[in-house]
């Protein structure tokens, strides 16, 4: 009888420990948090998750980012300098919010207006109060409750569902993306692989492939030239470039945050007879630079012969291909030019010097360079 009863507890034992496993596998994850920009959902994973801190609803900065994962732009680009702990959020109007994460201040990078609160940096990655930067933009948002959690909804004018048809429109994806969450976090130790197969799988025919080109374009920004024609030209046809700043800086200083918030790099300009005096020129960009956009660079344009002396200065020279200026735009079709860029291979970089010929030129050549297959690459230090 003695031994019937211990078999008895023991079997209750494991079946009180198996309950707690399973009821630890099913809640070790927590509650999950949803981030959706206007009607598109973002990847589900621990480091992109909107998190509550100190009474306020945070989520990490690369959302508001043009380059997010969802492929939405909210008209608000970032940058984020980890040396000095500035993350600068740029609109496509004059507008510039700056978290100082090192000193825990929020301010308006034009006004010079404080904003209470701060950045906080998680796994690495700075995260800001979704409420003020939505407000600091002209955003909204929703904060949601739902069966597989909460959803955070980011919203601009370019939304089309309401906050009900969007979840009932995307709760087969939320409950795909829960069950790819949980399974990640899940021990791999029981990975099993497929067993190889005897039988002489046939090669599959391949389709034709088009010999795809690369395209890298740079703006090469003068005095007295209006950069409006050309930003409006691009934004047209979304394509991206870095815009390189001469050392007296742009003519309309506002124009810096359209470039930024617009999603394009920034560069640094000169055009000295020698290295020495490029490199002063370079300088005096990047304190304006600093000054007037809370931003840096290292990437650079300076005339032939002279980047061996200033990337000893640890600066990234842009070597381009050819160049547009007034008189080629005056002066040649847009056929010719596109022969020309072509007969540089398929990777190409190149740079035009804003004027109103080559704005009236532009529009025609990325439409044609596009239908060639030609695929325009935002110039970043990584590929420069």
């Amino acid at each position: 009888m003695k031994a019937v009863k211990r078999a008895l507890v023991g079997c209750l034992i494991c079946a009180m420990c198996l309950w707690g496993a399973v009821s630890l596998t099913a809640t070790a994850t927590g509650t999950l948090y949803f981030t959706s920009i206007n009607d598109n959902l973002l990847d589900l994973t621990s480091n992109t998750m909107p998190a509550w801190i100190g009474g306020s609803l945070y989520v990490p900065y690369t959302v508001f980012d043009r380059n997010n994962s969802a492929g939405v732009y909210l008209g608000i680009s970032a940058t984020y300098n980890q040396s000095t702990g500035i993350l600068v959020f740029y609109g496509t109007i004059e507008q510039a919010l700056v978290f100082d994460l090192n000193q825990n201040l929020i301010y308006n990078g034009v006004t010079g207006e404080s904003f209470s609160g701060s950045g906080v940096l998680r796994n690495g990655v700075p995260y800001v109060p979704v409420g003020l930067v939505c407000r600091f933009f002209g955003l909204t948002y929703s904060y949601i409750g739902m069966e597989q959690g909460y959803l955070v909804r980011i919203k601009n004018d370019a939304v089309v569902l309401s906050d009900a048809k969007f979840i009932d429109a995307a709760t087969d994806l939320m409950n795909r993306r829960v069950r790819e969450y949980n399974q990640a976090n899940q021990s791999t130790t029981n990975q099993t692989t497929k067993p190889p197969t005897s039988q002489t799988e046939e090669p599959e025919e391949q389709p034709e492939t088009v010999s795809e080109k690369e395209a890298y374009l740079g703006v090469l920004c003068g005095q007295g030239e209006s950069l409006t024609n050309i930003l409006d030209v691009l934004s047209q046809q979304q394509v991206y470039g870095i815009f390189f700043i001469p050392a007296q800086g742009l003519e309309q200083p506002e124009l810096i945050f359209r470039i930024l918030g617009s999603g394009h790099t920034i560069g640094l300009y000169a055009d000295g007879s020698t290295a020495k005096e490029s490199l002063q020129q370079l300088r005096k960009a990047a304190d304006w630079l600093a000054q007037q956009a809370y931003s840096q660079t290292v990437m650079v344009s300076v005339p032939k012969g002279q980047e061996q002396a200033v990337e000893a200065e640890g600066y990234l020279c842009w070597s381009q291909e050819a160049a547009i200026t007034e008189e080629i735009a005056s002066n040649s079709s847009v056929s010719r030019i596109l022969n020309t860029l072509s007969g540089k291979g398929n990777t190409v970089y190149f740079s035009i010097q804003p004027s109103q010929q080559v704005a009236t030129l532009l529009p025609n050549l990325l439409i044609q360079m596009k239908t060639q297959h030609y695929t325009f690459h935002l110039p970043l230090e990584t590929n420069l």
